[in-house]
């Protein structure tokens, strides 16, 4: 499942990227055949192929380095082309069609840093429901409005 979520939000960072930075050029940057190549990764991570648990463990951990790599460098470029917009019509809007986007990844990734970097000793079986609860539930219900 985290492979999954995590290649699709890379993926989905990526054509933003394209869709705000590069707008006259998004249909030559984002291909039929460069989207059959990023749907591939979440569509094999779903398959029979990886159920063993070491080729998804190391699957896992790859591919989640690479999406945060991926979507902190295509937000970086995103966040500084919009901010070159001259007028504050086309900002809102450039920042309207990612909004639920950066959401998304914020919430996941958020209450994924969030569990991995607390402290030992502020341990809390409630708090780790809650960001469970956030990890699990809350961002693929935000998915659908992306």
């Amino acid at each position: 499942m985290r492979l999954t979520e995590c290649s699709l939000l890379a993926a989905m960072a990526y054509d933003q990227y394209a869709a705000v930075c590069n707008p006259r050029l998004y249909m030559a940057l984002i291909s039929h055949t460069l989207c059959l190549k990023l749907v591939a990764v979440p569509a094999l991570a779903c398959s029979d192929i990886f159920s063993r648990e070491v080729v998804t463990f190391i699957l896992d951990a790859v591919v989640g380095v690479m999406s945060v790599l991926v979507v902190l460098f295509s937000y970086g470029y995103t966040v500084a082309a919009v901010l070159r917009i001259s007028s504050a019509k086309g900002r809102t809007k450039a920042f309207s069609t990612s909004a639920s986007h950066l959401t998304a990844v914020a919430i996941f990734y958020g209450s994924g840093l969030f569990m991995y970097r607390r402290p030992n000793s502020s341990y809390s079986l409630n708090q780790d429901k809650v960001v469970s609860v956030f990890y699990a539930v809350v961002v693929p219900l935000v998915n659908p409005i992306i």
